[in-house]
C-alpha cells in the first residue's frame, strides 16, 4: 500500500492554529512549498477512486452542544455550556485538544489474566509493539525521563521542563517516604523537532498550538502524509455510512457535505473507520444492507 492514494473525509475544517488556510469548504492537497490548495469537489469523482478512504468523523473548527438524545446543534456553543457534551468539530478532532500525556503500555498490562484473573492476556506482548512505539517516538517527539521502572517501559525522550519550585518541594517529599515521583511524558517539544518549534510555555496546549510544539494529527501528521502527494484531505464531509457490495465487503463511504447538506459517495479499495469510539459505532450501525440488516457487522 506504500503507494496508494489515500482520501480523508472530515467532519470539520483545518483548525487555525496549524498555521494551514482556512478552508470552508471544499478537498486540499499539497500546493507550492508544501501549502495545502484547494481543489474542486467535483474533481474527485467516481471514476478513478482512491485506494483508500480514511473515514473521520471528528468529535471535536466549530464548537457544538450534543444533547442527551445525541444530537447535534447547529449553533455556536454556548459558554459556559447548558447541558451536554461539547463537540469541537474540525480537523484532527481531539488531538487538537488533548492534555499530551502519552504512556507505553508495560509488559504486564499484556498479561493480566495471567497476573490477576481478570479479562483476558492479550495474543501479543510488549516486545511486539516496541518498534512502534519507538517509531511514533521518532516522528512525533516527546518529552520524559529514563527511569527503568518496571511496567512503565522508558521511550525515545527529549529532555522534560525543569521543575518549577513547588514541584521541587513534592519531589523532595517523596523521595522522603519512598514514593516515585518522575516528570510527565508528553507529546510535547522541549527541543526542536521534525521542523517543529521548541514548546515556549504560553499555556495554551488545550487550544491547539501555532508553533506545532505539540502533538496534534494537522499538524504533526498529516504535513508529512500531504507532502507524499498521495493524500487528499476532504473537509466539512460528515461521514454517513460505509457503503459495501452484494457480499458484504466496503466499497466506500457515504457522507454529507455539511455547507450544501446534500450527500455524496466516494469509493475505495480499503476503507479505515477511524472515527474513535462513539462515532465508529455510529457509522456502523448506519451502515446498513440487505446482508447486515442491523448495522454493519453488528
Amino acid at each position: 500500500m506504500s503507494a496508494s492514494s489515500v482520501l480523508v473525509p472530515a467532519v470539520g475544517w483545518w483548525p487555525r492554529c496549524s498555521r494551514k488556510p482556512e478552508p470552508r469548504s471544499s478537498c486540499w492537497r499539497p500546493g507550492r512549498h508544501g501549502i495545502p490548495e484547494r481543489i474542486p469537489r467535483c474533481s474527485l469523482g467516481l471514476t478513478n477512486p482512491p485506494d483508500v478512504v480514511r473515514a473521520r468523523s471528528d468529535l471535536s473548527g466549530n464548537l457544538t452542544r450534543a444533547s442527551a438524545d445525541g444530537n447535534s446543534k447547529a449553533s455556536p456553543t454556548p459558554w459556559p455550556p447548558v447541558n451536554g457534551l461539547i463537540r469541537a468539530r474540525m480537523l484532527g478532532g481531539r488531538t487538537n485538544h488533548w492534555g499530551r500525556i502519552s504512556l507505553r503500555y508495560g509488559p504486564a498490562d499484556f498479561r493480566r489474566r495471567s497476573l490477576d484473573g481478570l479479562g483476558d492476556d492479550w495474543p501479543i506482548g510488549y516486545e511486539d509493539l516496541k518498534p512502534y512505539y519507538d517509531a511514533l517516538d521518532r516522528l512525533v517527539g516527546l518529552f520524559g525521563s529514563v527511569e527503568g521502572l518496571a511496567n512503565e517501559p522508558d521511550g525515545i525522550f527529549q529532555p522534560p521542563p525543569r521543575p518549577r519550585c513547588y514541584e521541587l518541594l513534592i519531589k523532595q517529599s517523596c523521595d522522603r517516604l519512598g514514593i516515585t515521583c518522575i516528570p510527565s511524558r508528553m507529546s510535547i517539544l522541549t527541543q526542536a523537532h521534525n521542523g517543529r518549534s521548541a514548546c515556549h510555555y504560553c499555556g495554551q496546549c488545550g487550544r491547539g498550538c501555532r508553533t506545532g510544539s505539540n502533538f496534534s494529527s494537522p499538524t504533526v501528521l498529516l504535513p508529512p502524509a500531504l507532502a507524499t502527494g498521495r493524500l487528499t484531505v476532504m473537509t466539512n464531509a460528515m461521514a454517513r455510512e460505509v457503503t459495501t457490495n452484494t457480499s458484504g465487503l466496503a466499497t466506500g463511504v457515504s457522507y454529507v457535505n455539511t455547507e450544501d447538506g446534500k450527500e455524496y459517495q466516494v469509493r475505495a479499495r480499503i476503507v479505515v473507520l477511524a472515527a474513535s469510539a462513539c462515532e465508529s459505532a455510529r457509522l456502523l450501525l448506519n451502515s446498513k444492507s440487505p446482508r447486515f440488516s442491523d448495522g454493519l457487522a453488528n
